[in-house]
């Protein structure tokens, strides 16, 4: 079953999301079969996020149940991925007020866990909401913060991508300016 997760994995990243979501549910299946409860949270996560830009309904039951299993399992980190899947479901369907509170209580957990890296991607889905709402001094502090964890953990490849988020806001900011 996790085999046929990883394949999925890998369509994902080839772009095929008919295969991907094909050995999702396979390996949701056979999770299923065995009653893998941890194997059927991610498998079903992993569907919810392939169909959540076109079926906001279905990706939402798929997140429903992935959340039953979480909180059976006390599962806070795979609760962290979930509420952030939910919030970019919510994010994509135009409803940004619940996409904002998903990803506020997915960085609650996770500043619990102390899980720099994740709290980091948080903070970038959190600011994605405030670039939408035009609150772009917020969308900066989100991302500075993000950007602080990855210097700290020497990750350099993040903290270029923040630093080019953290540009391109400075510039939508300066285009508005001219505009106004």
């Amino acid at each position: 079953a996790q085999l046929l997760n990883n394949i999925g994995i890998i369509h994902y990243y080839r772009g095929d999301y008919k295969k991907e979501l094909e050995y999702y549910e396979s390996s949701l299946k056979i999770f299923d079969e065995i009653d893998h409860k941890s194997g059927m949270a991610i498998a079903l996560n992993n569907i919810g996020a392939v169909v959540q830009d076109s079926e906001h309904k279905r990706a939402l039951n798929y997140y429903k149940r992935a959340h039953k299993i979480h909180m059976e399992l006390e599962d806070k980190l795979g609760m962290v991925s979930l509420l952030n899947n939910i919030g970019k479901t919510y994010q994509s369907n135009s409803e940004y007020d619940k996409a904002r509170e998903y990803y506020e209580n997915s960085i609650r957990i996770v500043e619990q866990l102390n899980n720099k890296a994740t709290l980091a991607i948080c903070l970038g889905n959190k600011a994605s909401i405030y670039i939408i709402k035009g609150d772009f001094n917020q969308a900066v502090d989100c991302y500075k913060k993000a950007f602080a964890i990855f210097e700290e953990l020497g990750e350099k490849r993040q903290m270029g991508f923040y630093l080019y988020n953290i540009g391109n806001l400075f510039d939508l900011q300066n285009i508005i300016f001219k505009i106004i």
